[in-house]
């Protein structure tokens, strides 16, 4: 908690509702000071496309694969595609694709959540389709297949899958 040096009741100031209507001005406060500030979101910030291929495509890892090749490690560190946006981050849940019939084996998925700390996840395979993660990544560090892949494998983004964002907000502090 920040230490202050000062006399005398604490003043918050104007106080407005949402309106913008002033429903106080230089109120004192008695006890701690609480300041709340709230802004307004908009989902438009957080669209994540389908992308079925946009950490890995089909052509670099034809059947037999064990070892994911992903496209660039641009795209693994940002899984989602989405950019800073006035300091959010955000995460998303992985499609894993197969032409053939994997769903005797796992995906063994190395990466970090929203907020950058490593996760790991075991994701069984499809058949013929595509799998979605449980957790949500920022970034994917590897992606092994238990066994040789029936089929080549692609990897990508989910808009209906799980999103993340972690916002990066600041403390404020009187010195």
């Amino acid at each position: 908690m920040a230490k202050t040096n000062f006399s005398g009741p604490i003043t918050t100031g104007p106080i407005q509702v949402n309106t913008g209507t002033t429903v106080g001005t230089d109120v004192r406060d008695a006890a701690f000071v609480l300041n709340k500030m709230s802004f307004p979101l908009s989902y438009a910030n957080f669209v994540v496309a389908d992308d079925d291929n946009r950490l890995a495509t089909a052509a670099d890892n034809g059947t037999g694969t064990t070892t994911i090749t992903f496209v660039s490690s641009t795209v693994t560190a940002n899984v989602s595609g989405i950019t800073s946006d006035g300091g959010m981050q955000a995460a998303c849940a992985l499609s894993c694709h197969s032409a053939g019939d994997d769903s005797g084996k796992t995906w063994a998925i190395t990466g970090t959540d929203v907020l950058g700390n490593a996760q790991t996840e075991t994701l069984t395979g499809g058949n013929g389709g595509a799998v979605l993660s449980a957790k949500t990544y920022q970034t994917v560090t590897s992606m092994v297949l238990s066994s040789a892949s029936a089929g080549a494998c692609k990897i990508g983004v989910d808009e209906s899958g799980l999103i993340s964002i972690a916002l990066d907000l600041h403390l404020m502090s009187i010195h």
